[in-house]
């Protein structure tokens, strides 16, 4: 085993990866109770159908078997064991819609147009109401933005802070769980960003003690409608229901944030799409493989690296 890790580590692949493919390539091998060099094709199918239908392991997790069985035959030179092998049972479909770069883009200025400046100039100004929608939907745009451009979690929506915003550097600090990772601001964000900071934040602290959170709910006096603009939780909530009206293929948040992790490792590779997520395990990127994947082939050799 020691020299198939040296073997994986000649392929330049991260220590999470090398372990999780001796971790399945262990549950081979106590599977087969042979010696691998004897296996034969049928026998990777066989084993293929004990993880699905003994294990009841989904598809991506069974192509990450066959990934460690094809490095380790291609290792012990029976590259021919593995190399016609299709995993049965994978759908063609995805589990979500992914969104092309443009159509996120394109999302965020339908959502600014149709929901911010076509209702701008046509409110009444001097109506409370509607001045109120108007801010939440400054501050909704200014936070789907970071879905958009930075993928982050609307979780991570309620940790950002004022400090967090290096306007010099262009750039925001996620601080998670006690680790923290550093993305770029777009252009585009800039002056938006600048503007709900100076100009629209500042409202949403009437009646509030001061904080450092950069996203805050509407206060109780400021509007008495649905109390789910009074959380920042109730504000994900209203931006995913306004989404959804401009965009029928999304139908939860989570999409935004697959979209864009999917694109990094396209252009960025596993290692830097790790870092951007915020990923403490190489692992938890790797579950989004399958939307490039089966957006190319449902035939996973052509997946495979030999």
């Amino acid at each position: 085993m020691n020299d198939f890790t040296a073997y994986l580590q000649s392929k330049d692949l991260s220590q999470a990866t090398q372990k999780l493919y001796n971790y399945n390539l262990n549950r081979f091998i106590k599977w087969f109770k042979n010696d691998p060099i004897s296996c034969q094709k049928k026998d990777v199918l066989n084993y293929l159908d004990y993880l699905q239908n003994k294990l009841n392991l989904q598809s991506i997790s069974r192509k990450t078997h066959l990934l460690a069985l094809n490095y380790y035959f291609n290792f012990l030179g029976l590259k021919e064991v593995t190399s016609l092998i299709k995993l049965q049972g994978t759908k063609k479909k995805r589990l979500q819609y992914i969104f092309s770069n443009e159509e996120l883009i394109q999302l965020q200025d339908d959502y600014y147009q149709s929901l911010i400046q076509n209702y701008e100039q046509n409110i009444n100004h001097t109506e409370h109401h509607s001045r109120i929608i108007l801010k939440s939907r400054q501050r909704n745009y200014v936070m789907l933005s970071f879905l958009v451009y930075q993928g982050l979690a609307t979780t991570e929506l309620d940790l950002l802070h004022l400090s967090n915003i290096d306007f010099l550097k262009a750039n925001i600090k996620i601080e998670r769980k006690g680790k923290q990772r550093i993305l770029q601001l777009q252009a585009s964000q800039i002056g938006t960003l600048m503007n709900y900071i100076q100009q629209i934040r500042p409202q949403f602290l009437e009646d509030k003690e001061e904080t450092e959170k950069l996203f805050l709910p509407l206060s109780e006096r400021a509007f008495a409608g649905s109390k789910s603009n009074l959380s920042v939780r109730g504000v994900v909530r209203t931006l995913v229901t306004e989404l959804k009206k401009l965009h029928p293929k999304l139908t939860k948040l989570t999409q935004l944030r697959t979209s864009v992790i999917t694109h990094w490792i396209k252009a960025e590779g596993l290692r830097k799409a790790q870092y951007f997520a915020g990923h403490k395990s190489i692992i938890s990127t790797e579950e989004y493989l399958h939307n490039n994947l089966e957006e190319l082939t449902d035939d996973l050799v052509k997946f495979n690296p030999f």
